[in-house]
């Protein structure tokens, strides 16, 4: 009867050690199965496609590539092209050149910070891809800033020009040689992301 019993505790013993070794290898799948899901999806977070386009959101932008013959550019937007899809568009362009423009702000407008933002990442693109000539303006004299910056408005000048404008509703205007972007706050800078988008060929 002793001698059965040693076997069967043996047995036990046995059993138990294969249950621990198949717990910790359940663990360990488990965990490692857990953090490739977490990162699929934040992966999948992150990365967007749009027209064969692909985006990865760094630092708080949407980046992609876009090819102009041999020249690959990365890109940075704050938004995706599905997000500015809304912002409407109306008019018609005449006579409008892109080698050289001016782009034009009223100085007594609110949150200028926001037409600062809208201006850099427009001009950014602008001149760095289609090497644009671009100069800055004002649409009426403002203190010791314009002049000297010239006063260009939509109406006092042949050349094309680019006004930023705050405004409630997001809009753009086109005008003969005039384009006008409006939006309050980041929907300005989101009006000018939809512009780029049209120019890059993602629209």
């Amino acid at each position: 009867m002793s001698k059965k019993r040693v076997v069967f505790r043996i047995k036990r013993k046995h059993l138990w050690y294969l249950f621990s070794l198949l717990l910790i290898v359940a663990i360990v799948f488990g965990i490692r199965a857990y953090n490739i899901h977490k990162h699929q999806q934040e992966l999948a977070e992150r990365v967007r496609y749009y027209n064969n386009f692909r985006f990865e959101k760094m630092a708080g932008m949407w980046w992609t590539q876009w090819q102009r013959g041999k020249d690959l550019y990365t890109i940075p937007f704050r938004f995706l092209p599905s997000e500015v899809e809304n912002v409407t568009v109306t008019g018609q362009l005449v006579n409008f050149s892109f080698g050289q423009l001016y782009i034009t702000f009223n100085p007594y407008d609110t949150d200028l910070q926001f037409v600062a933002l809208a201006a850099s990442e427009l001009g950014i693109s602008l001149a760095k891809v289609f090497h644009v000539e671009i100069k800055s303006a004002c649409t009426e004299p403002y203190q010791n800033v314009c002049p000297p910056k010239p006063i260009v408005t939509c109406n006092n000048t042949n050349q094309s020009v680019i006004m930023l404008r705050v405004a409630e509703n997001p809009k753009i205007t086109l005008n003969k040689n005039c384009i006008t972007f409006e939006g309050d706050k980041f929907d300005l800078v989101r009006v000018v992301d939809k512009f780029l988008y049209y120019l890059y060929g993602i629209l």
